[in-house]
């Protein structure tokens, strides 16, 4: 039987240390790919709250100067974003009254505003609703004043 001694032994790393090494390398790598992944989704859903709140901060002002009797869907961009809002009548419309209960020149009507942003991409950033107080002058009753 022929002995091995040390000097003939071939020094370095064993093709297993080689693909123990890789395969540790590689699962190191899976889990730093995996770990930014989810740093950048909860990155962008902070992004996406942040301009939602702006733009439903935008969209209150918007919807006291729009008149909801004639206007009751629309779809536009506001800041760089989708806005597609509906109103439904959620009362019927009335004769509105001052404050000693006499009936004034106004028809108010309660709706019901719901509210759907998007970005661009069209992938939702956020949806709510809202209820406005929609008015309008009522022409009969400026004509028949004296």
């Amino acid at each position: 039987m022929m002995r091995m001694n040390s000097k003939s032994r071939a020094k370095g790393f064993t093709l297993l240390e080689a693909i123990v090494a890789l395969v540790i390398l590689s699962t190191s790598g899976i889990a730093m790919y995996s770990w930014l992944s989810v740093s950048l989704d909860g990155l962008r859903r902070v992004d996406d709250i942040v301009a939602f709140k702006q733009v439903s901060d935008d969209l209150d002002a918007f919807f006291n100067s729009v008149t909801l009797t004639s206007e009751t869907e629309q779809v536009f961009m506001l800041n760089g974003y989708k806005v597609d809002w509906r109103a439904e009548l959620m009362e019927p419309i009335q004769r509105g009254r001052n404050s000693s209960g006499a009936v004034n020149a106004y028809e108010i009507g309660l709706y019901q505003v719901d509210v759907l942003v998007s970005n661009s991409g069209n992938r939702r950033i956020g949806a709510y609703q809202t209820r406005v107080v929609g008015y309008k002058e009522n022409e009969m009753f400026i004509q028949a004043q004296p």
